[in-house]
C-alpha cells in the first residue's frame, strides 16, 4: 500500500465514521427519552459500526507503506 492509498483509505473511513456519528447524535437528540426500542437498536448497531471503523483506522495507520518506483 502506498502512502497515497493509505491516506485515501483513512479519509474515506473517517468520512463514514463522521456520517454514522452524526446520524446517532441527531437521532438521540431529536428523540431523547422517546427513543423506541427499534430506534435504540438502530443506534446501537451504528455504535458497533463506528467502533469497527475506529479499529479499521488504527489498522490502516499500522500498515507498512511502500513506495512504488517507476521503471
Amino acid at each position: 500500500m502506498t502512502e497515497t492509498q493509505r491516506n485515501l483509505a483513512v479519509r474515506l473511513v473517517r468520512e463514514q465514521h463522521i456520517i454514522l456519528t452524526q446520524k446517532n447524535e441527531v437521532m438521540r437528540k431529536n428523540f431523547g427519552d422517546r427513543l423506541t426500542k427499534a430506534l435504540a437498536a438502530e443506534c446501537e448497531q451504528r455504535d458497533r459500526e463506528i467502533e469497527a471503523l475506529e479499529l479499521t483506522i488504527d489498522l490502516l495507520n499500522k500498515v507498512k507503506v511502500v513506495e512504488i518506483r517507476s521503471a
